[in-house]
Formats: C-alpha cells, sequence, structure tokens
C-alpha cells in the first residue's frame, strides 16, 4: 500500500487537475488530513472505518469548540 503522503499528493494532484480546486481549498483539505493522520497514529489506513471518522470529527469538533 502506499504512503499516507503519496495517497495524500495523488488527492491533491486530482484536486488540482481534475476539480480544478483553488489553492487555499487544496491547502486547507491537507489541513484536514494531516490533523486526521496525526491522530489515527501508525494504525493501517486501510483499517479506517466510517466510526473511526466519526469519532476524529468529534474529537475536531470539540478541539474547536474550545478554541
Amino acid at each position: 500500500m502506499a504512503s499516507p503522503e503519496q495517497l495524500l499528493g495523488e488527492y491533491v494532484q486530482w484536486l488540482t487537475v481534475e476539480k480544478g480546486r483553488s489553492r487555499a481549498t487544496i491547502e486547507a483539505y491537507e489541513r484536514d488530513v494531516h490533523a486526521f493522520l496525526a491522530w489515527w497514529g501508525e494504525r493501517p489506513l486501510n483499517a479506517v472505518t466510517s466510526a473511526d471518522l466519526e469519532a476524529y470529527l468529534n474529537v475536531a469538533r470539540d478541539v474547536r469548540a474550545a478554541s
């Protein structure tokens, strides 16, 4: 499996070329992905479930609310 950074690079390329997203949008998405990866840790990406994503979004929301 590709590394998270390789996958993110491909995602950014797709957002840029295929979707025509702005640089600011892409940078925001990259920040979101990096924050998720930091939270996820060393676990394999193919183990992510919808429940994991919901748990991360809850944590991220709580962090934003506290700041």
